[in-house]
């Protein structure tokens, strides 16, 4: 025997707010347990860590790499306190500073850009 639910359009309006908010930024990426992404750059020893907690990224440290104080203030503000997200995506296209890191640039640049597109 089949057994059909008749649902009226005011009960329809709660699921449409449920599902926003359960498709939303926030609830997906927003609510991530803090982790870290170690990632080769340069020579075998050389490693770039981010770390991201709640979908931001919180620091970003080189490990035996040199990168001068001017390209570091400039990927300091391209990528701290920012959501991984469609607009960080955007501006790590945009940014000429990877173009400036040579090779090395080339190599943060496609790692940072696999991270934010995960949100796209």
């Amino acid at each position: 025997m089949f057994c059909f639910l008749l649902i009226s359009n005011i009960e329809m309006l709660g699921i449409d707010t449920i599902k926003k908010a359960f498709s939303s930024w926030e609830w997906i990426y927003g609510k991530t347990p803090q982790f870290t992404i170690n990632w080769p750059i340069g020579n075998p020893k050389s490693k770039i860590c981010i770390g991201v907690h709640q979908g931001k990224i919180e620091r970003i440290n080189f490990q035996n790499f040199y990168i001068n104080k001017a390209k570091s203030h400039r990927l300091n503000k391209l990528l701290l306190n920012k959501k991984v997200d469609k607009h960080l995506h955007d501006a790590i296209l945009k940014d000429e500073i990877f173009s400036e890191m040579k090779e090395d640039g080339f190599n943060l640049k496609e790692m940072l850009l696999a991270i934010s597109s995960t949100t796209l």
